[in-house]
């Protein structure tokens, strides 16, 4: 039904593209792909948590609406101390297909991205 929530049984899994990687350049996300089908195409929000490294202070690294980037920043990483997994946990709205951005003012290594549960449209 639209707007039902629902909570994965088995989330510890990450994103097919996003368990380890270095970002280098803004994307969209495809979670329907991403997710090997387990959130339908043209979910309304997305619950994630996403990881990351930075080599320095003051970089940051957040989910958006992808199709209206910077419109609605939902889960966002600001470093803080060089050198450490910075973790951040929340909803992402998700555009008509689905989809979410992920945005960053530097690269950075080890991200990860894994989602838990997904709000129906």
């Amino acid at each position: 039904p639209s707007g039902e929530i629902v909570w994965f049984e088995n989330p510890d899994y990450y994103l097919n593209d996003y368990a380890g990687v270095t970002v280098s350049s803004n994307v969209t996300i495809n979670t329907e792909s991403q997710t090997n089908g387990k959130v339908p195409k043209g979910a309304r929000a997305c619950y994630l948590t996403l990881m990351g490294e930075y080599s320095a202070t003051d970089a940051a690294l957040h989910t958006d609406l992808g199709s209206m980037a910077g419109y609605y920043q939902g889960v966002a990483i600001s470093t803080v101390a060089a050198n450490e997994r910075h973790v951040a946990t929340g909803w992402q709205a998700c555009d008509s297909s689905g989809d979410y951005g992920l945005r960053r003012s530097q690269n950075f290594t080890d991200v990860r991205m894994t989602i838990t549960g997904v709000e129906l449209r």
